[in-house]
Parts: structure tokens; sequence; C-alpha cells
């Protein structure tokens, strides 16, 4: 994925979230007129982000550390989104000040996909964060009136997780034997049924059925085009026919068209330009950072009772 599409993806996502926390669906400080073309503008960002996983997995030397910085990057991910965005959205402080619950049976969960992932993946740090990631989810918390961690909706990292765990799966399954295919089938349905479909975009697991249709047509002889054709009927099932909220599709015109590009070059064999690896952690850390900033502001700016 080009440094120009990550740096798109990154702008359109932090415009989005003011609009989300700041907007109508938040605070209400920014005016309707304002944050829903916010809200528009956002929808761009994670096609952006699933055709870069499929592309950056089909790519990568080591699936095992790419799956784990997925994962450990969602357990960093949490806190901040939480605060951003399920505290000042969802669940307003109220008159309760403090809130603690913890499902036990999360941490069995986490045991049982991280021996799974440890055994199949060959990664001691990716199978430590799936435990915590599966782990953490089982926690609710609220500290001062304000939401802390919320285990109910998980961040958007864990689709993305989800994901690589499907891809890794689509390309170890011919050369496992029937003891690692049945244990990463198991793993897998567990993971989808108790964290996918609380996940950001884990309804009818729509983000997911976008990474992986986006990697399937990577492999097509124009896969630009049929990428971006599908990021666009994608869109119209999702946004539109589901959501009936068409305008939201609006968002998705312009990334369908840089993946058609970027798609085209690489199939052409030009030279599409890559990104400066010295940037990955500057990436990888800006979504959890720029959530925590916006979930401070939030709390500081929520008004009294809220």
């Amino acid at each position: 994925m080009s440094i120009l599409l990550k740096w798109f993806a990154l702008v359109t996502m932090t415009i989005d979230h003011v609009g989300a926390v700041f907007g109508w669906s938040g605070l209400d400080l920014i005016p309707f007129a304002i944050s829903q073309p916010m809200r528009i503008i956002g929808r761009a960002a994670f096609p952006l982000y699933a055709w870069g996983l499929a592309a950056g997995w089909r790519r990568t030397r080591s699936p095992g550390r790419y799956f784990g910085n997925l994962a450990a990057c969602a357990v960093f991910s949490q806190l901040p989104f939480t605060l951003a965005l399920y505290g000042a959205n969802l669940h307003p402080s109220g008159a309760v000040p403090f809130y603690f619950a913890f499902r036990p049976g999360y941490v069995l969960l986490g045991l049982g996909l991280s021996a799974a992932v440890g055994w199949l993946a060959r990664s001691r740090a990716a199978a430590f964060w799936t435990f915590l990631a599966a782990a953490l989810a089982g926690l609710q918390l609220k500290a001062g009136g304000f939401w802390l961690w919320a285990g109910e909706d998980l961040n958007v990292l864990y689709t993305l997780t989800l994901a690589a765990a499907c891809l890794g799966l689509r390309d170890s399954w011919r050369g496992w034997g029937v003891a690692q295919r049945a244990t990463a089938a198991t793993a897998l349905a567990a993971a989808l049924a108790f964290l996918g479909l609380r996940a950001d975009y884990g309804t009818g697991f729509v983000g997911l059925l976008l990474v992986l249709g986006l990697a399937l047509l990577g492999r097509a002889q124009r896969p630009g085009p049929a990428q971006a054709v599908y990021v666009l009927a994608w869109g119209a099932v999702f946004y539109g026919c589901y959501q009936q909220n068409w305008p939201m599709l609006a968002g998705l015109l312009l990334p369908a068209a840089l993946i058609a590009a970027q798609g085209g070059m690489a199939s052409a064999g030009l030279p599409a330009r890559r990104w400066n690896p010295g940037w990955k952690h500057f990436f990888y850390a800006w979504y959890p950072a720029h959530l925590l900033v916006l979930g401070v502001l939030s709390a500081w700016l929520r008004p009294a009772g809220q």
C-alpha cells in the first residue's frame, strides 16, 4: 500500500472520528450540516485499510508477526476507542460513577485461541496478544463516570485481525493435516462468534467480507477495476440497502478510484509507490493515539449530567 493511500486513509479516518465525537452522534458541538459530510468523507477510510490488509498479507514474509501486530494494536486501541466513541455517544455516564463487570469465560476463550495461534502460526508474540485481545473482550469498566473499557463494542482492529486469521487459514489449509485443520476451523469459528459480531464493521461480518472479497479479487487478471466495483457493491448493500443511508455511498467513490488505479499499476507491472517501512509504527500508533486525544477532549467538554 503506497504512502499516499495510507495518508489518505489516515486523514479521512480522523475527519470521520472528529465528526462522530463532536458532531450530531456525539456531543453535538459541530452542526449537523458539517458533521454529516465529515462522516461521509470518513467512509473512505475502511475500504482503503481493508484493501491494504489484503495486499499486505499477500506480500508479507512473516504472517505470524503481521497477525500479532494487528492483535496488539487491537488491545492498545480498545481503551481510547471506548473513551472516544462508546462513552460519549452510546452510554452517557448517568448516575452511576463506577461500574465493573468481567466474564471469566473470555479468559478460557483467550487461552484456547492463543494455544491455537501459537501452534499454527508458531509465534509466541501472536499467541500472547491473541490471549489478551480475547480475554479483555469480557471486561466492562466505568470509573469517575466515564466508560474506559467496553468489551461489548470492540474496535475495528478486531475485525482486521479476524480477517487476517481467515487469510492465514486460506493460505495454509492445503498444507495442514486433519488435526491442524480442525483446530484452525474451531478456533476461527469461536473467535467470529464471540468477538467478530461485536467488533466495528462486525454486523453481518460486513467488514470481514470486504477484506476477503478484496483479497480474492486481488488474484484477478485486472484486480484494480474488479476490486473497485466490489467496494462500491459492498457499500450499496451495507450503507444503502441495510442502513438505508445512501448518501454514505458517496464517500466510497474516491477510494474505489484510488484502488482501481493502484491495483491497475501493480497488475501492469508499473512501479506503484511503496511506503517507507520506517513509517510503520507511526501508522499503527495513530489509531489509538488520536482516539485517546478525542476521548480526553470529549470527557472534558461533556456537559454536566451526561
